[in-house]
């Protein structure tokens, strides 16, 4: 099994501010790694490829899951702490949904590549809440999503940190200035 400590996730449905705060920290020389959903969704639509939530749902879970997994991968010599916007269980959520199980290599690769214990997970908070074009439910969906997300990470035993709903600088501060007592763990 491999922990990193330094490996932060920010967890939470769509629509949570969880990508504004990414790019707060970005502009703080922290280190973020990008939503992998919207990688594979964008990526795919660009290639005219079909491994989407709306059409090839299985190659888009496994797609997404691989992506998360080399962005753990990638970094596992970094030293400085990085802040991914989601990680490896969001896919239990992710399979769940789309095809009502959860592949027992998904279920491997989250066992044996943890994050930080603590997750930042970001309510739905409807102040923030805006649709686009690569997801776009509604407020109710994202509330949905929330409790899904919650279930999935207990799931993979990791300890929930709900973050305020507050500015983006004072989320920001909230995650820094809670990060050196998560360290020690």
């Amino acid at each position: 099994m491999q922990k990193r400590n330094n490996f932060f996730i920010l967890a939470g449905a769509q629509s949570t501010g969880k990508t504004s705060v990414l790019l707060e920290l970005k502009k703080q020389n922290q280190i973020t790694i990008d939503e992998a959903a919207r990688r594979v969704i964008v990526n795919q639509r660009r290639s005219g490829d079909n491994a989407t939530a709306d059409y090839d749902k299985q190659s888009y879970c496994i797609l997404q899951h691989q992506t998360m997994l080399n962005d753990y991968l990638t970094h596992l010599t970094t030293k400085e702490n990085i802040f991914f916007d989601r990680g490896l269980p969001d896919s239990i959520f992710t399979e769940k949904a789309i095809n009502g199980k959860v592949r027992n290599q998904t279920l491997i690769d989250i066992e044996e590549h943890r994050y930080n214990h603590h997750v930042f997970l970001f309510p739905p908070w409807i102040k923030c809440y805006q649709k686009d074009d690569i997801r776009p439910g509604d407020f109710n969906q994202s509330i949905e999503t929330h409790h899904h997300i919650i279930s999935a990470y207990k799931q993979a035993d990791y300890e929930l940190i709900t973050m305020p709903t507050v500015s983006v600088i004072q989320r920001v501060q909230f995650i820094l200035n809670r990060i050196p007592s998560f360290l020690q763990h």
